[in-house]
């Protein structure tokens, strides 16, 4: 059964060790957002989300009034990776919560390394298309409540600004893109039966009914 505790002062949050290359390779990963440019808000609740790990203990002593008692100093964590590398001092905000096994459930280092590399693969599978950023805003501001966008944002709906300001893209790329992704010709629109037995006969209209 998972425990739940939360980061600290004092308990000690680390990369585990099994969770190196994956990290490493996400060092390396090219990103289209430029981090620096989110909203604080944003990025704050971002590096706030939960974290699995390997929480290590000590026991208790008597000076520390804990005789007998299991007492957290460290924390070793392997997925999701991705927030530490933007973590203030490489520490987790007080408050994320750590999630990790019971001491008695001995989790491998197979199974950890496997865990953390499935947190930064997500990131390739949900990887954006670079020719149709534009849509980004435009699904964002049809689906992402209001209220939810001013919290994380600071604002209701977002702009084209915004998004170059993120993505280091001009307004004309967006502009383009739309363009393109746009339907050269619009949808014909379907002719009800009716209306078509209401017109006037007309011989060389092949759509009215025959008489």
């Amino acid at each position: 059964m998972p425990s739940i505790s939360f980061a600290k002062p004092g308990l000690n949050i680390s990369l585990h060790p099994s969770a190196r290359a994956a990290y490493e390779w996400l060092e390396n990963y090219p990103r289209l957002i430029d981090w620096s440019a989110l909203p604080f808000t944003f990025t704050n609740a971002l590096l706030t989300q939960h974290i699995q790990g390997v929480m290590q203990y000590k026991k208790g002593t008597e000076k520390e009034g804990r005789t007998g008692r299991r007492i957290p100093i460290s924390f070793q964590f392997y997925a999701p990776l991705w927030p530490a590398r933007y973590w203030p001092n490489g520490q987790p905000p007080t408050g994320t919560v750590l999630i990790h096994d019971d001491e008695s459930i001995n989790i491998s280092s197979e199974e950890i390394e496997k865990a953390a590399w499935l947190s930064v693969l997500q990131l390739l599978v949900f990887s954006v298309n670079a020719n149709e950023i534009a849509t980004l805003r435009d699904s964002l501001q049809k689906w992402l409540p209001e209220p939810l966008s001013y919290s994380l944002f600071g604002k209701m709906r977002m702009s084209d600004n915004e998004l170059c300001l993120w993505t280091g893209l001009s307004r004309g790329t967006l502009v383009q893109q739309r363009k393109r992704l746009r339907p050269t010709t619009e949808p014909e629109e379907a002719v009800s039966p009716l209306a078509i037995l209401a017109r006037p006969w007309n011989p060389d209209d092949e759509t009215a009914p025959a008489r």
